[in-house]
């Protein structure tokens, strides 16, 4: 059935299934807020904001380069994001 959900370990569509990850390229302010622990809204705006002027994140890494997120919080965050 095609309306089933794939298993998490496929890969992202921008959009984070149960458990699954979350392509900080793609997703939405909102998508980042609710996805993301320790991401609220502010944050989340942050992190469109800066794609929108930079453009997509080369590595996951480069999301430290947003203001507020540092290596405590990226440390949280890392297994739960990718980039494509």
């Amino acid at each position: 059935d095609p309306g089933i959900a794939a298993p998490a370990a496929a890969p992202a569509s921008g959009r984070a299934g149960l458990g699954g990850m979350i392509n900080i390229n793609k997703a939405t302010a909102e998508e980042l807020d609710q996805g993301l622990d320790g991401i609220g809204p502010t944050l989340a705006r942050r992190i469109v904001e800066y794609r929108n002027a930079n453009g997509p994140f080369a590595a996951i890494e480069d999301i430290k380069n947003v203001s507020g997120i540092g290596d405590k919080k990226f440390a949280a965050i890392k297994d739960k994001i990718c980039v494509h």
